[in-house]
């Protein structure tokens, strides 16, 4: 079980979340602002001590905060952040119940391997999901560091997909993992989630040369 899990009391709670989408949704949007806007703060006093590069440096001071400055493009940077953590946190949440559905009670091997759902379309959906939450908090710093770090964080996630698949779904689920794998072709994200990340990195790297 993910350390998060266990925070929320995933399984005791795991029959009320399948119900009750509009509660679970809002319950994780308001719940998301919220670490959102303390991560986002957090990291913005840690970076000041450490050398960075930051997008659109040569913008005139919107306002301060806490001897942290802004400028304009930093809304636009936050808002795009926050979206993507809200897109990342239900779907983190949706896979978790699917994962549920397999959950083996004695250790973390399921009984049953996924291929629909999330599964229908990359291998390792809850990895992909990871890669976008970390993309969308790193890149609300507007800092060359959070987009090294964001990276680093990607090839991270891919590393831990591939290790799982060789230690684990490989071994137990043998001839059903190969089909399913030749099948499904994404690792950890859909084509159009990859092209929507780019155009975000797009975004930033003009800012960094502007």
């Amino acid at each position: 079980m993910l350390k998060y899990e266990e925070v929320l009391h995933f399984d005791e709670q795991y029959k009320k979340l399948q119900e009750s989408h509009l509660i679970r949704n809002s319950w994780i949007i308001l719940s998301s602002t919220v670490c959102y806007i303390m991560i986002y703060l957090l990291l913005k006093f840690t970076i000041t001590y450490v050398p960075d590069i930051y997008a659109w440096n040569h913008a005139k001071t919107w306002f301060t905060f806490r001897n942290l400055k802004f400028i304009k493009m930093d809304a636009i940077y936050f808002f795009i952040g926050l979206l993507m953590v809200y897109y990342g946190s239900i779907r983190l949440f949706n896979i978790t119940i699917q994962n549920h559905s397999v959950k083996n009670e004695n250790d973390d091997i399921p009984n049953s391997l996924l291929k629909d759902g999330y599964y229908a379309s990359v291998r390792h959906p809850m990895y992909g999901t990871f890669v976008i939450l970390y993309i969308g908090i790193l890149f609300s710093l507007r800092s060359l560091d959070g987009i090294v770090l964001a990276l680093l964080m990607i090839v991270g996630q891919y590393v831990n997909a591939i290790i799982e698949e060789k230690r684990i779904l490989q071994p137990v689920f043998c001839e059903e993992y190969q089909r399913y794998s030749r099948q499904v072709k994404g690792v950890l994200l859909k084509k159009t989630q990859i092209i929507a990340l780019t155009i975000v990195m797009i975004f930033c790297i003009v800012g960094f040369i502007g």
